[in-house]
């Protein structure tokens, strides 16, 4: 009796370890540098880019095992990055600087230089896109970075930006009403939303038209709106923390990072903001951003160098299928190919980048769907094969 107890007693606590160790955790990489890391975007689970001080790029394939320094061909401070597409990426930092990669981020040009510090990108295309800066500094380009128009915000400065299409996106920064700006035609206009007073907000997200999230330096708190940034309301009303990032995996899942000056902060909610609690980033550096790409895997950069992860690649949902499935081409005016090397039915739904669903279907290995009576605009084509999901993102040209 006694031995067959000891036996139950060993399986409970061997499932337990199993159980615990299943569970995502933060984890420090190795990121070769102790230089202060500022922004952090990834394409796919596995490729990403880091960006830091000193003209810093980091680059990874094998999701963040390994990370290769890129020459950037500067020395300036680098804030921001973003992927246009899986070739182009951008890359912003101070005195106005915007750096461009045409090769998936083996190699970097300048395509803008000079003025205030240029905090933070936005593209919806490789060509079209918006940057955000101090001192009123926000431009937009129609022509990848040939081309810069400063548009009428004001002399506020603005640190994050973010579009949900074409048409709306929305701007935060240090100020009173015009410390959230928002455009509903593509940076023409701006409407004055900020109903909190005197504030400075460092990061803004929206997960579908009419959801989003800002968060603040001084004041402490993630602030929802769910009617398009008309109203605001606290949903986490005193972090602890200095904030500096939120970002979404999905309409529910989300993080938002932080600290200063000698701790890190990282909470999440899985209830679209209704709740959030803190997990254990492992390390004491404060996090400066944070990059989601499914419920359980992502990163978040921040001082002396620090990259941290959730989760691991090899058991990310999405990295089991990414590999094996494909959109092409991209961008498309009249149709797309879909491919997959499974060898299971795989079902698609195609939405657009507001979160309406266009198009539903079923294939195997091959379809065609065509795309020509879709407006111009981007798009995602959601894979799901009932266990594991994977999101492309595509762009369609007017036809």
């Amino acid at each position: 009796m006694q031995n067959k107890f000891l036996q139950v007693l060993i399986l409970l606590i061997f499932l337990m370890s199993v159980s615990s160790s299943a569970i995502a955790q933060w984890l420090k990489l190795d990121s070769g540098t102790d230089l202060w890391l500022r922004g952090v975007d990834f394409i796919n689970p596995s490729t990403g880019i880091v960006v830091g001080y000193d003209g810093t790029i980091l680059h990874t394939l094998d999701g963040g095992d390994t990370w290769i320094p890129r020459d950037s061909g500067t020395d300036l401070d680098l804030l921001g990055v973003q992927y246009a597409d899986p070739e182009v990426i951008y890359v912003t930092g101070a005195l106005g600087i915007v750096l461009k990669s045409m090769d998936a981020g083996l190699t970097w040009s300048i395509v803008k230089e000079g003025g205030a510090v240029t905090h933070e990108c936005f593209f919806l295309n490789r060509d079209l896109g918006y940057i955000a800066g101090e001192g009123g500094q926000v431009f937009k380009t129609i022509n990848g970075g040939a081309d810069w128009e400063r548009l009428p915000v004001g002399v506020a400065g603005k640190v994050a930006l973010h579009f949900v299409d074409e048409e709306i996106g929305y701007f935060v920064g240090l100020g009173n009403q015009d410390a959230i700006l928002k455009t509903s035609n593509g940076g023409f206009t701006f409407e004055s939303i900020n109903t909190f007073g005197y504030e400075e907000y460092s990061s803004v997200f929206f997960t579908n038209l009419t959801d989003g999230y800002v968060v603040n330096i001084g004041g402490r708190r993630i602030m929802k709106t769910e009617d398009e940034g008309e109203n605001w309301f606290n949903v986490m009303p005193n972090t602890g923390a200095r904030m500096y990032d939120v970002t979404f995996a999905n309409e529910d899942f989300g993080q938002a990072i932080g600290g200063f000056p000698d701790r890190s902060v990282i909470l999440r909610t899985e209830d679209a903001g209704e709740s959030w609690f803190q997990e254990d980033s492992t390390v004491s550096d404060p996090l400066f951003d944070s990059e989601m790409i499914s419920e359980d895997y992502g990163f978040a950069v921040g001082m002396n160098g620090t990259i941290l992860r959730r989760g691991n690649l090899a058991t990310s949902l999405d990295a089991l299928v990414v590999t094996e499935v494909g959109l092409y081409p991209n961008p498309a005016s009249d149709f797309i190919n879909l491919s997959y090397s499974g060898n299971e039915l795989l079902s698609y739904e195609v939405l657009h980048i507001s979160g309406q669903q266009m198009q539903v279907g079923e294939f195997e290995t091959r379809a065609q769907i065509g795309i020509s009576a879709l407006p111009s605009g981007l798009y995602f084509v959601r894979f799901t094969n009932g266990k594991q999901k994977l999101s492309i993102r595509f762009e369609k040209l007017a036809y």
